[in-house]
């Protein structure tokens, strides 16, 4: 692809393409393309590589090769992954159809927003419930809830987004009217 594209550009490439090709031997963290394409219905073909989130996003659906652990042989993998590449393109069409419709039920369930923040906000819970309140030594901040999303936490850096005052003084300020009068902290 030559950027720009558009999102209807690139949503139908997803949905044309029978396979998402994805080479890299690095550790991705960062892997929507590959959600988008499973939701599409392109069978990624990936390195499956364990120390990334490749496996944990393609589940049993990604037909590329596993790097294994440890040094990587460049000429073996990339053999390895032709190898792949062609091996799933010569399987029969209604194989890769049902195989498809199967991996894109599984990707349009599992990579609904609703329920990945759903995921994650009990992953959180049951951590503060713990008492895992810390990361890497220092204390986590606490969360501060507002009726107004757009009223600021206090950070003494600046003053409320409603103030009549035209100072932009960075000081810190005794007042703490910048923190509402119900905000509380809890999760």
């Amino acid at each position: 692809f030559r950027h720009p594209l558009s999102q209807r550009k690139i949503a139908k490439a997803y949905t044309t393409a029978g396979f998402y090709l994805f080479p890299s031997t690095s550790y991705d963290i960062q892997v929507q393309h590959i959600m988008k394409a499973m939701i599409m219905g392109a069978i990624p073909i990936t390195n499956r590589n364990g120390y990334s989130a490749l496996p944990e996003t393609t589940a049993d659906f990604d037909m590329g090769p596993t790097i294994e652990s440890g040094s990587v042989d460049a000429k073996a993998w990339v053999e390895k992954w032709t190898e792949a590449v062609v091996e799933a393109a010569s399987k029969p069409a209604e194989e890769l159809a049902a195989y498809r419709d199967s991996m894109m039920t599984y990707a349009r369930e599992r990579f609904q927003w609703k329920k990945v923040a759903n995921e994650w906000a009990e992953t959180f819970r049951r951590h503060i419930e713990a008492g895992n309140t810390s990361t890497c030594g220092s204390p986590t901040p606490q969360v501060v809830t507002r009726k107004d999303p757009s009223e600021r936490p206090v950070t003494g850096a600046s003053p409320p987004a409603n103030s009549d005052s035209n100072s932009n003084s960075d000081s810190d300020s005794d007042s703490d009217s910048t923190e509402p009068a119900e905000a509380k902290s809890e999760l």
